[in-house]
């Protein structure tokens, strides 16, 4: 269990931005709650000052947040609201915060209390700059951003009298810039030295291609292709194709062994839905994930491209004939083993379940295929990909999973299997959602001489053992339900 807190941590950090009501209900919550804190702080309890005090920081705060929000939204829109909003939001804390400080050591020191708004104005101006740079990708523009902000809250800031400076406005207003700029330039230093061994060994900046990543996350953008292109390598690999042809269809099994990644729209990461839109007219096509790790991530679209044109002309070379074969498993230590056999065809596939199930070595792929090759023609394998745990980043060469794969490869063939007319039958949901691709979910059950076994593919990935836990018994109930008995999942 703590092993599949950890692997779902990031992705709940990055949807955890509340909606952009919210945010801006809090900005308006928060400026009256510093306004009050800010009257306690100065020991103004009565009445007038309450609500004098609640009214300032309504205006120092709340309303320089709101404007900034509103104005950079019209000014860049394809910056989600919720997102500015958002920062606005944290900002507005920060300098309520500094406030606050600044107010309790008034009384005893003007000087330290001048300075704790100072630093304060220089953090959130870093906030910021680094924000729009990186989160929202402005690289240009973040400073402009970082300038205006910090303007509009100390312009709402020194109208206000319960926040007092020894200096007069204009030479406060100065103060905050020269310690943004200050703070600024630290920043840069540390950038340079955080950059260097990247540029000099690849040629990148880590803070371009971090700038980068955050842009194609948040909008799309491809500009990290191009940087990847300029670092990757050649390699040579290849696509298995198997059909089903029955009088309802026809139904492809396709396995492009190249890794559906890097992240987002970028190379091959949208590869299923793109093989099997162009595999449509040849039949409703099944995307398998391949026993690749991400050193087989296609670098760009184009490169993605090759893997669906040899897709499609595999499908296009497929010739077929009565299909007669069986099904079965075995399991070695951790690893079982699932292999569907049809003709001269073996396709199998390997889970750890619910241990983490990841990852695979091209190589090991490589010799579990020549396992496979002796008692069959052609062989297939994959990894089923159904179990997130963080244990297991990948399975290289070596590890001893791969030893208990081969160890159950060979335990799965130790016997002859009885063949027997096989059946197949398909079904394919596609829906908006956050979790799953845009090849959706795809379902195939399989009728041999044993019963029926069934298969769920989704476009999707890191499926904890819950998840996959609660699809088994959903699926073994509606097939209870359907009147089958036997089945195999």
């Amino acid at each position: 269990m703590e092993g599949e807190k950890k692997a779902l941590a990031l992705t709940s950090y990055f949807v955890s931005i509340p909606p952009a009501r919210q945010s801006v209900a809090l900005i308006v919550f928060f400026g009256l709650f510093f306004g009050m804190l800010l009257s306690l702080a100065q020991s103004k309890t009565d009445f007038y000052s309450m609500v004098n005090s609640v009214g300032a920081g309504l205006f120092a705060l709340s309303v320089p947040a709101l404007i900034c929000a509103a104005l950079f939204f019209l000014l860049r829109k394809r910056i989600y609201f919720r997102r500015i909003a958002f920062l606005s939001l944290v900002s507005l804390v920060l300098y309520g915060v500094f406030y606050l400080l600044s107010a309790a050591v008034q009384p005893t020191s003007q000087q330290l209390s001048s300075s704790i708004l100072v630093v304060g104005y220089g953090i959130v101006f870093i906030l910021w700059f680094l924000t729009s740079k990186f989160a929202f990708g402005l690289p240009r523009t973040a400073f402009v951003f970082s300038i205006l902000q910090l303007l509009f809250n100390a312009l709402f800031a020194l109208s206000v009298t319960q926040i007092s400076l020894a200096a007069d406005p204009l030479s406060s207003l100065l103060k905050f810039y020269f310690a943004s700029f200050v703070f600024l330039a630290a920043l840069y230093m540390l950038f340079f030295l955080l950059n260097a061994p990247m540029k000099r060994n690849l040629g990148l900046s880590s803070m371009d291609a971090l700038s980068m990543f955050f842009a194609q996350w948040f909008y799309g953008s491809r500009q990290l292709e191009g940087a990847f292109e300029e670092i990757g390598e050649q390699i040579s690999t290849f696509v298995h194709v198997a059909g089903w042809k029955t009088s309802a269809g026809t139904c492809l099994f396709v396995f492009p062994y190249v890794h559906f990644g890097p992240f987002g729209n970028l190379g091959g990461s949208q590869l299923p839905s793109r093989i099997s839109a162009a595999l449509a007219h040849e039949g409703e096509a099944f995307v398998f994930h391949p026993t690749v790790t991400h050193d087989f991530n296609p670098v760009s679209a184009q490169e993605a491209q090759k893997a669906v044109d040899a897709s499609k002309a595999a499908a296009s070379m497929l010739k077929y004939s009565g299909a007669k074969g069986f099904v079965s498993s075995a399991k070695y230590g951790s690893v079982s083993a699932h292999c569907i056999g049809a003709n001269n065809c073996s396709l199998v596939s390997y889970s750890r379940a619910p241990l983490t199930t990841e990852d695979v070595d091209f190589s090991i792929g490589l010799a579990l295929m020549q396992c496979i090759s002796k008692y069959c023609k052609n062989a297939t394998v994959i990894d089923q990909h159904n179990a997130e745990t963080g244990d297991v980043s990948t399975v290289g060469s070596g590890n001893p999973i791969s030893f208990e794969m081969l160890a159950a490869t060979e335990r799965l063939f130790e016997k002859m299997h009885p063949r027997s007319g096989l059946q197949i039958g398909w079904s394919s949901s596609f829906f908006p959602s956050p979790s799953i691709g845009s090849n959706g979910i795809k379902a195939a059950s399989i009728k041999h001489s044993k019963g029926i076994s069934s298969l769920l593919l989704f476009d999707a990935n890191g499926a904890v053992p819950a998840f996959r836990g609660q699809l088994i018994g959903e699926l073994e109930a509606a097939a209870k339900d359907a009147g089958y008995k036997g089945v195999c999942v």
